[in-house]
This record gives C-alpha cells, structure tokens and sequence, in this order.
C-alpha cells in the first residue's frame, strides 16, 4: 500500500516456484491424459496480464504447472467440454515455495455419480428454466443452469453436498443430497417468487399522493 507522494517504492521479485503431478484414475490408478489443470490461489491472488492457460495431463497422467508465485493454491481439475463431463476430481491443496518444485502431487479423477436436480416455481409448479445451481461441498464445488424441462443433470464426486438454486432475485435455502458412486440421485428445489413490499404514500393531511417514484 502506498500513499500519494511516496517516492521510495519497492518491488521485491522472487524465484517463481512450480507444480508437478500426475492424474489417476481413483478406482483402477490408471494415468488418464486430457486432464486440465487450474491453479487457484488459496487466498485470492493475482497471476499477471491475461489469463492463465491451464496444464494439460499427458498420456502418462503427468502435468506440470511453472512460474507460480510461493504460496497456496488449490489445484482444480475439469476434464472436456462436454456436460456433464465424463471425470471429476476433487480439489487438492498445493503449497509452492520460492525456486521450488512442488512434486508428486497426485490428482484422484473418479466418474462418480449424478445428481439430477429440478428447479420448479414454489406458488404454480412449473419448470423454471434457466435457473443457476450450485452444488458445493469442503473440497468441490459445480455450477450449471436447469434446461426447458428444469432439469440439470451433474456428476459429481461422491459425497454429501449443499445444493442451491437462483434466478434474478429469487433464491432458495441450501437442501442436502447425496452422491453415491454409479447412481444418479434425485433433487427437487422450489424457488419463491421475489419478496414486495406495497404500500401507500400520503401527504401530511393523510391524502394519497400519486406519481412518486420510490426506491
């Protein structure tokens, strides 16, 4: 931090530091290549002009991620562009020092299960489409959007997870669900309409006075 005026400042560069690992297949500890690799500062952080490109896993699983400031990180893990993808992995904790080489982190992808989640209008029933959901639990976490039908289809890691969904104001309390590895289990969350507030505005002789904007 600085303040106008200060002449005398100081930037101080350190060696950039690294991490290497390698993707496997939870189950079988088969290498699995295509895997991208996402570096995310633990407490936030800045990597520099644009955006980092994500390290690729190679047909021997392993990936390397270079010129990484020292500190934490947590590695995140997406494998294709398909939806849902066919491997997930939960989030690992990295710790980069300084000139060093953060080894033998290994990256456990798994297919995991599904979890079909419904989003429907709590006062009429209907499929809400387009509605954000957010699955989230201590080591991962997933965003999609409810199609037409206002359905989503996720696979997840197996686990218990928060779910919650939204869409311009309205917003539901997070629900519980269970992932079980090779099942696809069932959601259905109800969105509430926005809350109002109405009213009437009168002068100080209590007549109704129209035309006011409120805010």
């Amino acid at each position: 931090r600085c303040q106008p005026g200060v002449r005398d400042v100081k930037l101080m560069v350190e060696p950039a530091g690294s991490i290497e690992g390698k993707v496997v297949a939870k189950e079988t500890g088969q290498p699995l290549a295509g895997m991208s690799l996402w570096p995310q500062r633990a407490r936030g952080g800045y990597f520099g002009v644009g955006e980092r490109k994500p390290a690729e896993s190679g047909a021997d699983g392993a990936f390397r991620l270079a010129d990484l400031a020292p500190g934490s990180y947590q590695l995140l893990a997406t494998f294709g562009t398909n939806q849902p993808p066919e491997w997930v992995a939960e989030t690992v904790s990295v710790t980069v020092e300084s000139g060093q080489a953060a080894r033998d982190v290994q990256i456990s992808a798994t297919r995991g299960g599904f979890l079909e989640v419904r989003v429907l209008g709590k006062e009429d029933g209907k499929a809400i489409h387009g509605a954000g959901i957010n699955a989230y639990q201590q080591n991962y976490k997933h965003s999609v959007t409810s199609g037409i039908n206002g359905v989503a289809l996720v696979r997840l890691p197996p686990g218990e997870y928060k779910v919650s969904a939204y869409k311009d104001n309205s917003r539901s309390e997070g629900s519980d669900a269970t992932v079980e590895a090779g099942r696809t289990n069932h959601l259905e969350i109800e969105l509430s309409p926005p809350p109002k507030i109405t009213g009437v505005v009168r002068d100080l002789s209590g007549e109704p006075v129209p035309g006011l904007e409120l805010s």
